[in-house]
Order: structure tokens, then C-alpha cells, then sequence
């Protein structure tokens, strides 16, 4: 049945997209403590850089780890399966570069994660929106 197919593509995209927005927010948190003191209280000031960075790491490889599920029900198939597992590789291999950025150096990052996540959310959203089109 197409709803259901429609359904359960959305609700993994959902599940996905939140995965890696908890993490990315964490990161950004991170990045952006300095500036926050005395204004917000988050994460990374209550918890500590480094459990919040463990946090936000986690939540990343859970999406990561999740990305093959759409193959594995079966809700991809032949040319919409190819294009699936193109982009999300490469969304996969951003997230994780993303997450050795974090955990190597928690503070000072020439390159920011949270921009590295922010293009792996692209080729994310990407790899559920053109499948789908097709």
C-alpha cells in the first residue's frame, strides 16, 4: 500500500533527521559555551564538554546506525535503492568525520562539526527526498 510505504519512510526520516539534530545541536552547544555563559544554561555547562560530547556522538552513530533500515524492510528497490545508499553514505561519512572532529578536539576545531553535520543533514534529507521523487 503506498500511505503505508509513504508512512514509514516519513517516520524514519523523522526518527533520522531528530537523531542527528540532537547531536548537532549538542555540538553547537559546545562551539558556543563561551558565549553562552551567564545567558543559557545548557548541556555541555551542566554535564561538562565531554559528556555532552559523548552524548551528541551517540546520537549521531544511532542515526548512522540507522541509515540501513530503509534496505532492509525493503522500502527502497532498484534505482531509488542505488541513489538511497549513495547519498546516505555519503551523509554517513560527514556525520562520522563530523564526530572524529568532536571527540579529537572538543573545543578548538579548525572546522566546526556542527557545519560538517549541517551538510550531512543535506545529504540525508536528500537521500529520503529523491528516492521518493522518482
Amino acid at each position: 500500500d503506498l500511505h503505508r510505504l509513504i508512512r514509514r519512510q516519513r517516520q524514519m526520516c523523522i526518527r533520522d533527521r531528530f537523531l542527528s539534530s540532537v547531536g548537532r545541536e549538542i555540538i553547537k552547544d559546545i562551539e558556543d559555551m563561551e558565549g553562552d555563559m551567564g545567558a543559557r544554561n545548557t548541556l555541555p555547562m551542566t554535564a561538562g564538554i565531554k559528556v555532552a560530547g559523548g552524548v551528541a556522538v551517540a546520537a549521531i552513530t544511532a542515526a548512522v546506525l540507522s541509515s540501513p533500515i530503509p534496505l532492509l524492510i525493503g522500502l527502497y528497490r532498484g534505482t531509488n535503492a542505488v541513489i538511497y545508499i549513495a547519498l546516505v553514505l555519503i551523509c554517513d561519512a560527514v556525520f562520522l568525520y563530523s564526530c572524529y572532529q568532536a571527540l579529537r578536539n572538543m573545543y578548538h576545531v579548525p572546522h566546526p562539526p556542527s557545519w560538517t553535520t549541517k551538510v550531512a543533514m543535506i545529504f540525508g534529507l536528500l537521500a529520503f527526498v529523491v528516492p521518493a521523487a522518482l
